[in-house]
């Protein structure tokens, strides 16, 4: 998307809007990664997509299955939030923020997992948001 359809001199946070199926798996095992795009500036992190609260990690990993890990950059300026229930029933990871400028460019936005060989299924995708954050 172009930053000429947001208000400028303005923090944006993303959020994916998501569902988990009642037999969802091999969602939480290895994270994803994000990355947010605008203009040249990219910036990356982690997230661990989890249906289940209580569910243990594998061994190696100390964090938890529903904190989303971005990495400290220039766009993502604090720490992702958890996974949050919506009124509407749908669930919201924050994947980052970023700073509109002014300047017309194009912001990209993604959630992959391509290093890990494990099946997953269950994931529902609305999509992304994109809200003021202040």
């Amino acid at each position: 998307m172009n930053t000429a359809m947001l208000s400028p001199k303005t923090v944006y946070a993303a959020y994916l809007v998501v569902k988990f199926a009642d037999r969802a798996y091999g969602l939480d095992f290895l994270p994803s990664e994000i990355s947010i795009e605008v203009g040249k500036s990219r910036t990356q992190g982690q997230v661990y997509l989890s249906p289940n609260e209580g569910r243990k990690r594998p061994l190696g990993h100390a964090h938890s299955p529903n904190r989303v890990e971005p990495l400290r950059s220039r766009l993502l300026q604090e720490e992702g939030g958890a996974i949050c229930k919506r009124k509407d029933g749908w669930m919201e990871i924050e994947l980052g923020s970023f700073f509109i400028d002014g300047n017309d460019k194009e912001v990209k936005i993604s959630l992959k997992e391509v290093k890990g060989q494990h099946l997953k299924g269950g994931l529902i995708v609305e999509g992304i948001e994109l809200r003021p954050k202040y």
